[in-house]
């Protein structure tokens, strides 16, 4: 006899099977979508000071946070809408790291209406989201948390955010410490105010108190940092054009401080986009930099599919004797549904 050990996987394939056949039912019913992004890629590392060193070249299938959700409006009344979204990653490539096939996303639970809508459980801040649609290598080696800290979602959180005002929405979010007899942290504020008309999309974001998952230059994930953030892209027919400002001082240590761009720009020629991306971060105590230089070609296969062509170059450079450069040719396939 066959023995199904993971009931909570079963669990969650049935769930958003019917959750699926509910939407197809009910059109105010649940939404249930995905995102399955996978990336062949040939990664390697070279050590500046140490070439003998140096990793060989390796090829490797990675999933790109491909995901599953549910989310959905509910009316209450005619005044007042309440929301969620339940959203897991999905391991497609190993199936299985250490029995945890899906992990947490967004999750949260919130209500809406004429006054703006309030939102609580674990999803992007405030500052996070002022990047915005800028990002042209999302989920790849690429991206721009490599050179921007911050960029992440965070659990715990609560925010506010206005109705639409003269093009513009402005968010404010709260997250408490919840003392758990670690090292105690600093209550956590975000902001941002982002205006977004016909081809013209601007962000200011503010952060306080708020951890990195990535070590950037002079500022760590274990600090707490105080952090600005300004964004802009403009479309111009066919080409696009971004660019993200970024500085970042320790909560308790303002000598600790780094200052980051990102810029970039796009080109659409019938279903093909050439992309092109530089950052850099440099710290002001340890004067060391973290950049990027990025380059690739998206084919659109339809509105929900695509496959792109990356090549990516990641450096940190920590003094002559720490420097590592990452290479990364990618070939990617997208599908969305």
């Amino acid at each position: 006899m066959i023995q199904i050990k993971k009931t909570p996987t079963i669990f969650a394939i049935s769930l958003a099977a019917s959750s699926f056949v509910t939407q197809a039912a009910d059109s105010n019913g649940p939404n249930f979508y995905g995102k399955l992004y996978i990336s062949m890629d040939l990664q390697k590392s070279e050590k500046k000071a140490d070439t003998t060193n140096s990793e060989p070249s390796h090829w490797a299938l990675n999933s790109r946070s491909s995901r599953i959700g549910i989310k959905q409006d509910i009316p209450l009344n005619d005044k007042i809408t309440a929301f969620y979204k339940g959203e897991m990653s999905v391991e497609v490539d190993d199936g299985d790291k250490g029995g945890k096939s899906f992990g947490q996303r967004d999750i949260y639970v919130g209500i809406k209406g004429n006054l703006g809508a309030v939102q609580a459980g674990r999803f992007s801040t405030p500052f996070r989201k002022t990047e915005g649609k800028i990002e042209l290598f999302s989920l790849l080696d690429g991206e721009i948390d490599e050179v921007l800290g911050a960029q992440s979602r965070v659990s715990n959180i609560i925010q506010y955010s206005t109705p639409t005002l003269a093009n513009t929405v402005v968010s404010v979010s709260f997250q408490p410490n919840e003392e758990d007899g670690k090292e105690p942290l600093k209550n956590a504020y975000s902001a941002s105010a982002v205006y977004n008309k016909d081809n013209l999309y601007a962000a200011i974001g503010l952060g306080k108190n708020i951890l990195s998952e990535k070590i950037t230059t002079d500022i760590t994930p274990a600090q707490q940092s105080d952090r600005i953030q300004l964004a802009a892209k403009y479309q111009m027919g066919a080409a696009s054009f971004g660019a993200i400002f970024h500085h970042a001082q320790d909560a308790n240590d303002h000598s600790l401080k780094e200052n980051a761009f990102v810029v970039n720009s796009s080109y659409r020629i019938n279903d093909y986009t050439l992309k092109a991306q530089y950052g850099l971060n440099k710290g002001k105590v340890t004067k060391n930099e973290r950049s990027l230089a990025a380059v690739g070609v998206d084919y659109s296969l339809s509105k929900a599919s695509f496959i792109g062509l990356n090549y990516i170059v990641v450096t940190d450079e920590q003094g002559s004797t720490k420097d590592i450069t990452d290479k990364t040719l990618t070939f990617a396939y997208s599908l969305s549904f």
